[in-house]
């Protein structure tokens, strides 16, 4: 099969339809531009709903005193827990400071957490793709996408 490429995808409903309309292989800086705003990409592909979709903004006064890890389920080097405790690595509220204290920490913490949810994300559309592949409608693709832009709207 022919692969397709497109670059410089830098927001989410781009990505979902270069993916609906079959490109294979996207090229984005969204997770360093994001990064960049203090902003986490959240995605929960295992919710009642089967997939949700959120951006937290980690200047937000609000992250002050939230001692959760930016998504509770994510395994990435920002969020799983230390090797010593039960304890996240890094806290909404450390972040937060870090972000406040214009620390590069706070940007690389960022970084590393987005690129390991958009790295998921690309996960489950690849895999989508593929089931639909042949297939007139394609329906796990699709429903995808849907729920992603719902929960984000």
């Amino acid at each position: 099969p022919k692969q397709f490429l497109l670059l410089a995808v830098n927001d989410l409903q781009s990505i979902l339809d270069a993916a609906r309309e079959g490109i294979s292989i996207i090229g984005s800086d969204m997770a360093r531009l994001l990064s960049r705003d203090g902003i986490a990409l959240c995605f929960d592909f295992a919710c009642d709903d089967g997939i949700s979709a959120q951006e937290i903004d980690l200047k937000e006064t609000r992250f002050a005193r939230d001692f959760d890890p930016i998504l509770s389920k994510c395994t990435c080097l920002a969020c799983r827990p230390r090797m010593t405790e039960k304890k996240p690595s890094f806290t909404r509220a450390y972040i937060h400071h870090l972000i406040q204290a214009k620390e590069m920490l706070a940007e690389i913490l960022l970084y590393t957490h987005n690129l390991h949810q958009l790295l998921l994300l690309f996960r489950q559309l690849s895999k989508a793709a593929a089931l639909d592949d042949g297939k007139e409608d394609k329906d796990r693709l699709e429903t995808i996408c849907r729920k992603i832009e719902q929960s984000l709207a």
